[in-house]
């Protein structure tokens, strides 16, 4: 099996057959589709069962939180590439064929991540480079997008999966951070992922809704301070994140007089302090299951 495309999803019916039909529409055959539904009800079971034929789907129960979804479904992926799309992305033609070659090609490289843009070809989600390069422990905010992370899955047997404490519907009020937490484990293993600019992955645009972004900005700054903290960043560093975006909400005052953009920008300073300032659990858990058959029999726990 060359790739395993694990979907972690809830409350969207609409979305993953926009996905599942850009998957479809790939016309790239050696690949699985695992989906860790945190649902409570059955919606997504007509959906999955109409494109069985098309190809294998995998269809899990999971308890919520992205990177425990995440990390159940890694127990079961056969593919020698892995990738994670949102459940609200699809994938432009011809992406598959593209990362198989550059897997091919580049032997050395254990993994490939891009940018997530809109149609128009803005960007939605995430912050992204311009250049094309290795990651780092310093250039991986702007190149680490989990949507679009293609990684062989050699690095989840050394590096573990995704922090559970870490990642929208996570127990905590750490809500982002999980993909950038996870690469810098892998950096931190010896692992070169080389990040391109032109591998996209369409997302749609965030919401205008002002207080669900004021909200989600706190609480997405509030887990890339844990991970600036988890991770031992010094303290100039972990200072100009924090000031970055109150001078951005200055400026969107000021200057701008987006009064919306003011109030997320400063959510996600006071986010990212918070983050800063909370006690590491060192108990985070972020297993890739030394033994599958564990993680399938606690499969329904």
């Amino acid at each position: 099996m060359r790739f395993s495309i694990i979907v972690a999803t809830l409350n969207r019916t609409r979305e993953n057959r926009r996905l599942l039909e850009s998957i479809a529409a790939q016309q790239y055959k050696d690949l699985e589709v695992i989906v860790a539904d945190q649902n409570a009800d059955d919606r997504l079971v007509p959906l999955l069962d109409s494109f069985q034929s098309l190809f294998p789907i995998v269809h899990l129960r999971s308890r919520k939180g992205l990177s425990r979804a995440r990390n159940h479904a890694l127990a079961f992926a056969q593919g020698e590439i892995i990738c994670f799309p949102d459940d609200d992305c699809w994938y432009p033609p011809n992406l598959l064929n593209e990362v198989d070659r550059l897997c091919r090609e580049n032997p050395h490289i254990a993994g490939f991540t891009g940018r997530c843009t809109d149609e128009e070809g803005r960007l939605s989600a995430g912050y992204a480079s311009k250049r094309p390069g290795l990651l780092d422990r310093h250039n991986v905010w702007s190149r680490g997008v989990s949507a679009t992370m293609f990684l062989r899955s050699s690095i989840f047997k050394k590096t573990g999966g995704f922090d559970e404490e870490l990642g929208l519907g996570a127990y905590t009020p750490f809500q982002s951070g999980e993909e950038t937490d996870f690469l810098l484990r892998a950096i931190a293993h010896g692992f070169l992922i080389q990040y391109l600019p032109s591998l996209v992955v369409l997302h749609p645009a965030e919401s205008k809704d002002a207080g669900a972004g004021v909200e989600r900005a706190w609480s997405y700054g509030a887990g890339m301070g844990r991970v600036l903290r988890k991770h031992g960043e010094g303290y100039l560093r972990s200072l100009y994140h924090i000031l970055f975006p109150a001078a951005g909400a200055a400026v969107a005052a000021l200057v701008q007089q987006d009064w919306r953009l003011a109030q997320i920008r400063i959510a996600r300073a006071f986010g990212r302090f918070h983050g800063l300032r909370a006690q590491l659990d060192r108990t985070a858990v972020f297993p890739y299951l030394a033994g599958k058959a564990h993680a399938c029999e606690s499969a329904e726990d």
